[in-house]
């Protein structure tokens, strides 16, 4: 039941911070720091933007966005359900705790995170968020230093 709240608490957070969430600053530190996105950088904004239906600009933020925000519309009520039954739901468990799953999913996450990567890198992008970054001017700083 726990999850359940949790999950459902996430979901109205996502839909009541969506119209501020774009405004806000870039928390994640891989970005930060080298300017890389990790693989699951703007996957809050992409469930913010799922939440208010605007899954066009949910999925340019990140592609599971969308997955996400739907599979915790699916997981409220079956865990609601589980709780109010008191026994697991069979299928739900099978799903939740499956190994293959679990490898799957992280092998499509790393093999979307590639892809971006490399858009990134095509686009130019990539290399002028990483001349922004923390270690850049760092290093920049200490090269000055000693020059």
């Amino acid at each position: 039941m726990v999850v359940a709240v949790t999950l459902a608490a996430m979901l109205a957070a996502g839909f009541l911070l969506a119209p501020v969430i774009d405004e806000g600053p870039t928390l994640c530190p891989t970005r930060l720091a080298f300017g890389i996105p990790c693989p699951s950088c703007g996957i809050t904004r992409a469930c913010c933007a799922a939440t208010r239906g605007h899954f066009v600009d949910s999925i340019s933020y990140h592609l599971f966005g969308p997955l996400v925000v739907a599979g915790a519309l699916v997981l409220v009520p079956a865990l609601i359900v589980e709780a109010a039954r008191r026994r697991r739901i069979a299928v739900l468990s099978r799903v939740l705790y499956s190994m293959k799953l679990g490898w799957s999913f992280a092998a499509v996450l790393i093999a979307y995170h590639v892809v971006r990567l490399v858009h990134l890198g095509v686009s130019g992008e990539l290399g002028q968020a990483m001349k922004l970054s923390l270690v850049s001017s760092l290093v920049h700083r200490v090269a000055s230093f000693f020059a």
